[in-house]
């Protein structure tokens, strides 16, 4: 085989790794955080939060969202990326409002 036949699939592996990686997995994943980026800097829904009690009080994007599966429509679903290490029960403050 000659080299331009070879051609299609490097380019095509130098789009996949581009993407995410080869596995479909990686590609989602990437997806998925790349919207999760885009969404907390231009969604309505967007806010500014940190820990409360941390001592660095680094302010970390993410969205805010109402819990619609309960009838209490104070319940938030708050996403927020994993490096910013908030796990259920944290308690933040709200920059955006001022609320905890």
């Amino acid at each position: 085989m000659t080299n331009s036949q070879f051609g299609g699939i490097n380019l095509m592996a130098k789009r996949l790794n581009l993407r995410g990686g080869q596995p479909q997995q990686n590609r989602m994943i990437k997806d998925k955080r790349w919207t999760l980026d885009h969404a907390t800097k231009y969604s309505y829904q967007a806010a500014k939060i940190r820990h409360t009690d941390a001592e660095d009080k680094e302010e970390a994007p993410s969205l805010i969202n109402p819990d619609k599966t309960k009838q209490d429509y104070d319940d938030k679903i708050l996403s927020v990326g994993y490096e910013y290490k908030y796990k259920p029960g944290d308690v933040f403050d709200w920059m955006n409002t001022g609320t905890k």
